[in-house]
């Protein structure tokens, strides 16, 4: 039996970039990510970004937002040289009242242990 073939996007394709979050606020955040040597995301363009945890199953969608600043983070030693570490600041824009109710409930779950 023959299963019925689908297109398939690649991640690449339907993820411009993707990053681990180093810092969040109700502000903003932090994410740092891998970019080929020329990348460079342009600072104060504004974009919506989705947040998700995989962990706790957390997904936050269309998030309006600016890019803030985006430099290249310092490598320590890498073996591919083509490929950087890059760090992105993003300003979060006129959250509705659900998103923002969504991302006070994230920013509990991750409050810092001391």
């Amino acid at each position: 039996m023959q299963h019925q073939r689908l297109p398939l996007q690649s991640l690449h394709q339907i993820y411009e970039r993707l990053g681990q979050v180093k810092n969040i606020s109700k502000g903003g955040l932090l994410f740092e990510y891998m970019a080929d040597e020329n990348y460079r995301n342009p600072v104060e363009s504004e974009l919506e970004i989705d947040i998700f945890i995989s962990r706790d199953s957390f997904y936050l969608s269309k998030i309006p937002c600016k890019i803030i600043r985006d430099s290249q983070v310092v490598p320590n030693h890498s073996m591919i040289t083509s490929i950087r570490m890059r760090q992105c600041g993003i300003q979060f824009k006129d959250l509705d009242l659900e998103a923002a109710h969504l991302l006070d409930a994230l920013l509990h779950r991750c409050e810092p242990l001391h």
